[in-house]
């Protein structure tokens, strides 16, 4: 029996109130964000308050961190089926942990590069070039990509960061990066 994804979707209570809409719940444990709308629509239909399709997701509150929760939550289950959970590592051995995912990261890195045509004094054919934009070639580069979030995520998993804290922190820094342009930085 295939194992089910369950995610929990927070609601923002005072907008509901605003659109009239009487709920009791601050969450919806969901598999999607279509069924946790699909449910939201149905009890608010239910409630006599009626719903434009498509505005519920002004009501949601961050998606996106529920994404990251889910990449956050299949890191850790497959460290633990490598039995290198950094959670139960004494402090050593997560440092080399670290040190060890750093240098995958950077390797990783490295291939991906591979994949630009990346010596500025050459004169690249345009055969070449338009090979650099294909569908095939986004693909492989995403696929690196990839393979670097997932050492980037066991350095993240091995100083506890929790996806709240990166979304939080990323948020900070954006911000910041923001008002270092506006002021010419």
């Amino acid at each position: 029996m295939k194992k089910k994804n369950i995610m929990t979707v927070k609601l923002k209570k005072d907008q509901f109130i605003n659109k009239g809409a009487l709920i009791t719940h601050d969450m919806i444990q969901c598999e999607s964000l279509e069924e946790a709308i699909n449910r939201i629509e149905q009890l608010m239909m239910y409630r006599g308050n009626g719903c434009e399709t498509g505005k519920l997701r002004d009501i949601l509150e961050d998606v996106s961190y529920f994404k990251i929760n889910d990449i956050f939550k299949k890191q850790y289950e497959l460290q633990d089926k490598l039995n290198k959970n950094p959670r139960y590592m004494c402090f050593m051995d997560r440092m080399r942990y670290m040190q060890d995912n750093a240098t995958h990261l950077n390797i990783e890195f490295a291939e991906c590069l591979r994949h630009f045509p990346f010596k500025y004094w050459k004169k690249y054919p345009q055969s070449e070039l338009n090979g650099f934009a294909s569908e095939e070639h986004r693909k492989r580069v995403a696929i690196e990509m990839i393979d670097m979030l997932c050492f980037f995520m066991n350095i993240l998993l091995s100083i506890d960061i929790t996806p709240e804290e990166l979304y939080n922190l990323y948020m900070e820094k954006n911000d910041i990066n923001f008002k270092r342009q506006d002021n010419n930085y």
